[in-house]
């Protein structure tokens, strides 16, 4: 797959993660970048023709990355199916949205979180016995979903955060039977030891 970057343009930014391929086009015009991208998709199509390839282009999508209002929307064929345009992408874990806030990165993590916590709560109940090892099931199950993505949370509002942390201290309260009181930093990382 190295030679994909050998045909695109050295002005296009190429990410690869195993099957997944990401495309940032830039410009200082929508007409611009509709030309760059017909013509990137062009040779896409060639390369999985000359490779045998196949790219799905109803599980592709294409998002205009911008803060000002564009008209963003034209087609843009592929094998001669229309890529859909979305108003959030998914690349390695993290969604991205239109105007890359992470706000709804953070909404999905924060959903995630309480759902995982909801369930564990449920086998943890009195009636399915003692669960000695409750903090490591909620940091291997809970809180590496907290941690991933924390380039987006490190880029977000306090607010954003501070629900997070409040989340984090939440799990860390059940996980250690405790009901009231502030978490110290100290006492978090003394508890990963």
């Amino acid at each position: 797959m190295q030679d994909i970057f050998n045909i695109l343009p050295d002005d296009v930014s190429c990410f690869i993660c195993a099957d997944d391929i990401f495309l940032l086009i830039t410009g200082p015009s929508i007409e611009e970048v509709k030309n760059n991208i017909s013509f990137c998709i062009a040779k896409l199509e060639f390369w999985c023709q000359t490779w045998h390839m196949e790219i799905a282009p109803q599980k592709s999508s294409i998002i205009n990355f911008s803060s000002q209002a564009s008209p963003a929307g034209f087609p843009v064929p592929f094998y001669s199916t229309n890529i859909p345009w979305a108003p959030s992408v998914r690349f390695l874990g993290t969604r991205f949205n239109d105007t890359i806030s992470f706000r709804y990165h953070i909404d999905l993590i924060k959903w995630k979180t309480l759902q995982k916590l909801n369930e564990i709560k449920a086998l943890a109940s009195p009636r399915w016995g003692d669960t000695p090892n409750l903090l490591k099931i909620c940091n291997a199950c809970i809180l590496q979903s907290l941690e991933y993505g924390t380039h987006a949370i490190g880029m977000t509002n306090k607010a954003g955060f501070s629900s997070l942390q409040t989340i984090h201290n939440q799990v860390i309260r059940f996980a250690l039977a405790c009901l009231a009181g502030p978490l110290s930093p100290f006492f978090i990382k003394f508890l990963e030891k």
